[in-house]
C-alpha cells in the first residue's frame, strides 16, 4: 500500500483531485488532499494569503500522516511541494509533479511563465484593481486551462473556483541539495499544456533530474479532463 498526499494548484481546491483519488483508492492506496488556504472549503481572505502559508498548511497535514508519503503537486503546487520537501525530508518517499513548476533560487513561478514563449495564461488573465488576486474569463477556462476537456467537465469544475492570490505567484522557494536535492523527483508531462509548456517542463526536468514518470496527451489540469489516466500515472509511482 502507498501512501499519497494530492495538493492542487492555483484557483483549484482538493475537488479537483476528487476522480483520481477515488481510483487511487480502489487499489488499496491510503490518499489524502488539501485545501490550500483561500481555496475549495478554506475561507482565508486574500490579503492573508501566502506562499509560506501554503507550505504550512501541507507541512501541517502531512505531520498527521504516519506512513512515508508520495507528495504529488499540481502546476503552482510543484513549487510549494518543493520547499515542503526541503522541511520534511524525512516525512516525504518522493515526490511527483504534475506539469508542475520547480523553482532555482530567487527564482518565481512568474518568472518561468514570463520566459515561457509558449504559455498563454499570463495575458488572459484578469487582476482585481489592487492586482492582489487574478481569475480566469470562461472563454479562457475553455480553450486555455482546461482545453480538451469536455463540455460537462468544464462545466462541473468552473464554478468551484475561486480568485487566485497573485503573492505566491512572487515567491521563491529556498532548497538545498541536502535535503530536497536526495528526494527521488517524478514528473507527469501534459504535451497540450497551454500554460506550461511541454518544452518548458522538460527544461524543468533536466535541470532538477526528474525522472519521467508518464506523458499524458492532455491539456494543464488532468485532474480535471483525464483523471483516469492521471491514476494510472500515479500508480506507477
Amino acid at each position: 500500500m502507498k501512501t499519497y498526499l494530492l495538493v492542487h494548484g492555483a484557483w483549484h481546491g482538493a475537488w479537483a483531485w476528487e476522480e483520481t483519488k477515488q481510483i487511487l483508492e480502489a487499489h488499496g492506496h491510503k490518499v489524502f488532499t488539501i485545501d490550500l488556504p483561500g481555496h475549495g472549503q478554506d475561507n482565508t481572505p486574500i490579503p492573508k494569503i501566502t506562499f509560506r502559508g501554503y507550505v504550512d498548511s501541507v507541512r501541517s497535514k502531512l505531520a498527521g500522516i504516519a506512513n512515508k508519503t508520495i507528495l504529488v503537486g499540481h502546476s503552482l503546487a510543484g513549487a510549494i511541494i518543493s520547499q515542503v520537501a526541503e522541511e520534511e525530508s524525512d516525512k516525504i518517499e518522493s515526490l511527483v509533479f504534475v506539469a508542475a513548476f520547480i523553482l532555482n533560487q530567487n527564482e518565481s513561478v512568474l518568472d518561468i511563465m514570463k520566459s515561457d514563449d509558449e504559455g498563454s495564461l499570463l495575458p488572459a488573465l484578469i487582476f482585481s484593481a489592487d492586482q492582489t488576486s487574478a481569475t480566469i474569463s470562461e472563454e479562457t477556462l475553455k480553450s486555455i486551462v482546461y482545453n480538451g476537456g469536455t463540455k460537462d467537465q468544464i462545466e462541473a469544475a468552473a464554478p468551484k473556483l475561486k480568485a487566485q492570490a497573485t503573492e505566491p505567484f512572487f515567491a521563491n522557494t529556498n532548497t538545498t541539495d541536502a535535503n530536497f536535492g536526495r528526494i527521488p523527483k517524478l514528473y507527469i508531462e501534459c504535451t497540450l499544456d497551454k500554460i506550461l509548456s511541454l518544452n518548458m517542463q522538460r527544461t524543468i526536468e533536466r535541470k532538477f533530474h526528474c525522472k519521467t514518470l508518464a506523458t499524458l496527451s492532455t491539456g494543464h489540469v488532468p485532474l480535471i479532463t483525464a483523471p483516469n489516466q492521471l491514476a494510472e500515472a500515479l500508480l506507477m509511482a
